[in-house]
């Protein structure tokens, strides 16, 4: 796990996961899911387009003794339908999106008491930065043969949505060019 990642995952364990359902949209091989499992979350669901990381993801539960509360399966966030849960955690996954706005309509219905993000900035330093190594990394990737393109998408607006629908932030951090965000459900 990345150091984005940890410092997510640390703002998640000091919201206090313990019986919380978890809901991780782009769960990877599914590590910030299974600390959370380890961490008391319970059940969990973790979601991602890769075949190859959602088995990785169900061997890495089984490893961690956490598999009989966590569930896998391989779809769109953008387009699957989620069931409600506790929390929504999208660690490093917008980015993904050229058009964000689905994954956030998608998602935010589904999130009961918490949502949470890790995205490249997109304001002062940090923003300009993430720009440079998004760029960079896309253009890698085209002559590689691996058309799979970052953005950076705008966080005023993302955080914007989140309010609009009722979130209000608890925990907002960085870690380098990353924005880190907690948001909770006002009352």
């Amino acid at each position: 796990m990345g150091s984005v990642s940890k410092a997510l995952l640390a703002a998640l364990l000091a919201a206090g996961p313990t019986g919380r359902t978890v809901l991780e949209l782009g769960c990877g091989p599914g590590a910030l899911l299974a600390e959370l499992l380890a961490g008391g979350a319970g059940p969990a669901t973790g979601i991602d387009l890769s075949a190859e990381a959602i088995e990785e993801a169900r061997q890495r539960a089984t490893e961690a003794g956490v598999a009989e509360r966590a569930s896998f399966s391989v779809a769109d966030g953008a387009r699957a339908s989620l069931a409600p849960h506790d929390w929504v955690v999208l660690d490093k996954v917008m980015c993904c999106y050229p058009e964000v706005d689905a994954l956030l309509a998608n998602s935010i219905p589904a999130a009961g008491r918490l949502y949470a993000f890790a995205v490249p900035a997109s304001y002062g330093w940090r923003g300009l930065i993430a720009r440079i190594e998004e760029f960079l990394e896309n253009a890698t990737n085209a002559l590689r043969g691996r058309p799979c393109p970052g953005y950076v998408h705008d966080v005023a607006e993302i955080e914007q949505r989140l309010s609009q629908a009722g979130f209000r932030p608890s925990y907002r951090g960085t870690s380098w060019t990353w924005h880190i965000a907690v948001f909770e459900r006002v009352a």
